[in-house]
């Protein structure tokens, strides 16, 4: 195989049989260019199909999960939004161990998501995943999300295990349902 442009081709997403279809074909130059532009530009379309659940590049989701095991990302987000940073963050006098603290960026605007540990009673999650929670519940996409507005930002939170809840916070740059449905779309990663 020419090392050279099969490497190319191959470090764009195509295949080994479709790189061998290119190379043995009885093409004219002209052909087998056009082919191969048309399969690079396929392979990159799907490439970034896949990559828009991404919203954490990988090297930093990867740093996430080797410091803190399977946690919740986004696996959507509005148009616009992209990562920022993540920090872990501790918990109530360190007796509820250390929070993902993850945000997004959007000309200004801010998200902030968090996966904390409902039982500390310093989280937005300790009311929301209560049995009488202060805000309003709402079932989205399947997974029942608490609602509430203040005066400096609003929160949807999605309560997952006992141990487990996913607060995305937000002021007020998108509208309620939006935020969440960023809360209900909480993919586990690991």
């Amino acid at each position: 195989m020419n090392t050279g442009a099969g490497h190319l081709v191959l470090s764009r997403g195509l295949t080994p049989s479709t790189l061998a279809l290119v190379q043995t074909s009885r093409l004219s130059s002209a052909s087998i260019v056009l082919t191969v532009a048309t399969a690079v530009a396929a392979a990159g379309a799907a490439a970034s199909v896949t990559a828009g659940r991404n919203y954490v590049p990988t090297p930093e989701r990867q740093q996430i999960v080797a410091y803190f095991g399977s946690t919740y990302l986004p696996s959507w987000l509005p148009p616009g939004y992209v990562f920022s940073r993540w920090d872990p963050s501790p918990g109530s006098v360190d007796a509820y161990g250390e929070y993902l603290d993850v945000t997004f960026g959007k000309h200004g605007a801010l998200l902030r998501w968090t996966v904390d540990d409902p039982q500390d009673p310093q989280t937005y999650s300790h009311d929301a995943c209560s049995q009488h929670p202060f805000g309003s519940i709402h079932l989205v996409d399947g997974r029942r999300i608490v609602y509430s507005g203040g005066a400096v930002g609003q929160t949807a939170i999605l309560c997952l295990a006992r141990t487990r809840a996913v607060t995305v916070w937000d002021g007020y740059s998108v509208k309620a349902p939006v935020l969440e449905k960023i809360a209900a779309r909480a993919a586990l990663v690991s």
